[in-house]
């Protein structure tokens, strides 16, 4: 994972400044480029963000933050109050620019939430300290007092800035965990939601039917799918499967529901469409799949689907897994030439 190296790195420099500051006693330079260094870590864990979330590092702006704050280091170097302001607001930028990233994308996993709110605690502890020192630098507000909050601001960060490294830790798991959960519900040869995705549409349908007042149901098969696997190849016959797959999907709206039932079978849902509905939809599939055949080694391989409808309406008792049934009959019938299919389409080359 690319955003994992950006976080390495903004851990590195984090820590590479506490030693810097460490040895600033000796050498006061080490000072400003400790500070410099905390910046520039605070701006990586912000441009890893934007990588993880798909989105391009805006190095310019990162680049920016941390040049300016190191030329005012140098320029005010010396100015403890000052130092604490400019300290404070280079890092309050670059966690500000996180949190707005994280909020625009969208996300609300428990990772996102954990680092956003991580990142207002951080907000809490820097911009407190930069508010403060100003009043410091005008003279509204005593040394004394300062003193008194000023570990309080210091905690803040800290504890923020540790729960904000949890946060991309949970989002990173957040993130496998919805790949994997995918994996396991996608079919990887078409890309089709698999099986076990229709399962759980099948039972969540099934639970709270009343919530849809309409579905059709179509199940489709590849016309002689075993005479392209003999004829071309086993290859060809995924190729197939995957080339069939890409047209459908093609015709079908966005909030259809496809999936590969098992071998050269798919099962269709359609929403809010009737019985004929799914015939004319099923007519437009036949003919899409006839005006583009498969190319394969430079043949031209003609495909031809079956189906087989069924539909679910609010006076219908059965459930969506009889009624996806029915049109697996209904689809067989329509196979042992009980009756023709929706369209004839082109010949197949295999026979």
């Amino acid at each position: 994972m690319v955003a994992a190296r950006y976080w390495l790195l903004a851990l590195t420099l984090t820590g590479a400044s506490g030693l810097a500051l460490m040895a600033s006693d000796a050498f006061a330079p080490l000072g400003t480029l400790a500070l410099t260094m905390v910046c520039a870590g605070f701006c990586m864990m912000w441009l890893g963000m934007r990588v993880f979330l798909g989105l391009p590092p805006r190095w310019t702006q990162a680049a920016g933050i941390v040049v300016t704050t190191l030329l005012f280091l140098i320029v005010f170097s010396g100015q403890q109050r000052a130092v604490n302001v400019i300290s404070a607001i280079s890092q309050v930028m670059p966690v500000s620019a996180a949190i707005m990233t994280i909020s625009k994308s969208g996300q609300r996993t428990s990772g996102a939430l954990t680092s956003n709110g991580a990142g207002y605690l951080i907000l809490a502890g820097q911009g407190s300290e930069a508010l403060s020192n100003l009043l410091r630098l005008t003279g509204h507000l005593e040394d004394a007092a300062y003193y008194t909050a000023a570990p309080l601001f210091l905690v803040a960060t800290i504890i923020g800035g540790t729960i904000w490294n949890l946060g991309f830790v949970l989002m990173v798991t957040d993130r496998f965990r919805s790949d994997l959960d995918a994996i396991a519900k996608t079919d990887e040869l078409t890309g089709l939601l698999n099986r076990r995705a229709l399962r759980e549409i099948m039972a969540a349908f099934d639970a709270s039917p009343r919530a849809h007042q309409k579905m059709a149901i179509m199940m489709a098969d590849l016309d002689k799918f075993k005479a392209i696997n003999d004829t071309y190849s086993h290859a060809a016959g995924d190729a197939a499967l995957a080339h069939i797959s890409a047209v459908i999907r093609k015709v079908l709206r966005r909030e259809d529901i496809i999936a590969r039932f098992g071998g050269d079978e798919f099962c269709i849902l359609l929403p809010g469409r009737s019985r004929d509905e799914a015939r004319a939809v099923a007519d437009r599939i036949a003919q899409a799949v006839a005006q583009n055949p498969l190319i394969w080694n430079e043949n031209v391989i003609y495909l031809r689907m079956t189906f087989g409808f069924s539909a679910w309406d609010m006076q219908t008792a059965k459930t969506l897994t009889d009624m996806i049934a029915e049109a697996d009959a209904a689809l067989l019938q329509m196979k042992r030439g009980a009756a023709r299919p929706p369209i004839a389409a082109t010949p197949q080359r295999p026979d």
